[in-house]
């Protein structure tokens, strides 16, 4: 672009075109932006200007700097600034390449800062001990559906599953699913005094709201044994648009849940158990083999430590029927042991 250009560009914040969108920033505002969004900086000198931008898709964010010219000892301090701090390791491929210059894919489906493995044991969530819980595995002999549930001691990305079973034969097959454990065994009833009431959103099914003279209390402290892991069971709530809507709020680092009167909470508390998701619904099985649920394009879900797994399988004749399954998760903390 033209020195004329780029002087109508830099007098103005925003520039739209029907294939990108470019927005000026000043040095301090295009490296935080650059920071946040973890852009790859690239630069251009002229005899007058220095052009460094990052692109996220279609936006291009933009600073000037002054090398020559009215302006250019205004801007010493970033020319400088960029030199020694920035310049070394710009203009860096924004996709990672071989040495030939072939590009690499990377796919992580997963957040950064937590650790991905495949997970066959569950966790011992009273004795707060990882890994220490069941395997993930069902055996039956006789006509019957084995039920399993089971905790993970900390928040966790799922990413997939893979289950493997032996000796099925047509009619047998796997379930599962995760759920939010009803909250009502930390509620007691306080008629005209408490801290909440209960609205129904079914038949006998109701929800947790702040009020004055309620008739409930709730006891938002207590863990669940010597786990970090609170007797209430958050649920997600967030309208069609995003927007919390509910009457809880829950620290993560700390697991510490707090109320929120005005509405604007991320999360409820219900009274029942709330399927969150049906991760293999009545899966038929027949043979030996194997059930890949490896979705690597698909983005992860968080999953709160408070939520059960719950595995079904239904063995419909008198035999032996063995099904493990693993999982593809990541989580937050490193493994102690």
């Amino acid at each position: 672009m033209a020195l004329d250009g780029w002087r109508l560009f830099k007098m103005s914040k925003l520039y739209v075109s029907d294939k990108y969108i470019r927005i000026n920033k000043t040095w301090v505002d295009f490296k935080l932006m650059c920071a946040r969004k973890s852009l790859s900086i690239q630069y251009e000198y002229n005899d007058q200007l220095l052009t460094v931008f990052g692109i996220d898709n279609q936006i291009i964010y933009v600073c000037l700097i002054w090398v020559n010219g009215p302006n250019a000892e205004n801007d010493a301090a970033n020319l400088s600034d960029f030199e020694t701090n920035y310049k070394n390791s710009s203009n860096r491929p924004l996709s990672p390449h071989t040495s030939d210059g072939k590009p690499i894919s990377v796919i992580n489906i997963f957040p950064g800062n937590t650790y991905p493995a495949f997970i066959g044991r569950s966790d011992d969530i009273e004795n707060n001990v990882r890994y220490g819980g069941s395997f993930l595995r069902i055996q039956s002999t006789v006509e019957e559906t084995i039920v399993r549930e089971y905790q993970f001691l900390n928040y966790h990305y799922i990413g997939g599953a893979e289950a493997r079973y032996d000796n099925a034969v047509f009619g047998d097959y796997i379930d599962h699913k995760i759920y939010a454990p009803s909250s009502a065994p930390a509620a007691s009833n306080n008629p005209g005094a408490g801290s909440f009431n209960k609205v129904a959103v079914d038949t006998d099914k109701y929800m947790f709201v702040p009020a004055q003279n309620g008739d409930w209390d709730l006891d938002l402290v207590s863990k669940i044994g010597s786990s970090n892991i609170n007797q209430v069971t958050p649920v997600p709530a967030f309208d069609a648009n995003g927007n919390p809507v509910g009457y809880f709020d829950l620290d993560k680092d700390t697991n510490i849940i707090s109320v929120n009167t005005d509405g604007s909470g991320c999360y409820y508390l219900f009274d029942h158990d709330r399927t969150l998701t049906r991760y293999a619904a009545y899966i038929s099985i027949i043979g030996s083999g194997r059930e890949p649920f490896l979705f690597p394009n698909l983005k992860s879900k968080k999953c709160l430590p408070h939520w059960k797994h719950k595995a079904s399988v239904h063995n419909s004749s008198s035999k032996t029927l063995t099904v493990t399954w693993k999982f593809f998760i990541s989580d937050i903390n490193p493994p102690k042991n």
